[in-house]
């Protein structure tokens, strides 16, 4: 009732990518420390309830279309005969777009949870971002899918909910959400 800890890890596959790089591991942690179970807490009456956590994690996206790591065709008519057009260009180098998020926060509780919220800061980083990069018009493209660039979005975020009042079937409570984000793209 005091500690909170979880870890986990999941490997996952796709046949969008090719053979080296078709599966990817995404690990994650969080922990808590329940402060309002603390016996120092015991005779602070107006905290019903207080914790402390944080948590970081990867997760992996795959790109929208199938089997882009390689050339892939399809059929056409040209004239009275059958065809194969090419439909992109190859790129064997495809892999995982990853998305590592730190989070860090505080929940409360005032007057038996009639006042409560969280504050929360949060860190969420892309890398390898899937993105159709410009080719040379003459190869018939306009452009092939490539790991290019990484994307950061970081903030704050403030929630706060009241019960103002509650007789019967009859209850008003009130819920406010702020955030503040700040997000930086770049590429290589």
């Amino acid at each position: 009732d005091k500690y909170i800890f979880q870890i986990s890890g999941r490997m996952d596959g796709s046949s969008k990518f090719g053979a080296d790089n078709r599966y990817g591991f995404f690990p994650a942690v969080s922990t808590g420390w329940n402060l309002s179970n603390e016996s120092f807490m015991s005779g602070i009456t107006p905290i019903s309830f207080l914790k402390l956590k944080a948590s970081y994690g990867l997760v992996g996206n795959t790109p929208g279309g199938d089997f882009l790591y390689r050339s892939n065709y399809f059929n056409i008519q040209y004239g009275d005969n059958d065809g194969l057009r090419l439909a992109n260009l190859s790129n064997p180098a495809l892999k995982w777009e990853t998305t590592a998020q730190l989070n860090i926060g505080l929940e409360f509780g005032f007057f038996e949870d009639r006042i409560s919220g969280s504050v929360d800061y949060y860190n969420k980083t892309t890398t390898d971002l899937l993105f159709p990069v410009p080719v040379s018009q003459t190869s018939g493209f306009s452009s092939v899918l490539k790991n290019v660039g990484s994307m950061e979005n970081k903030g704050i975020e403030v929630n706060l909910s009241t019960v103002n009042f509650e007789s019967g079937d009859f209850s008003w409570s009130t819920d406010f959400n702020v955030w503040r984000r700040i997000q930086f793209l770049a590429f290589n």
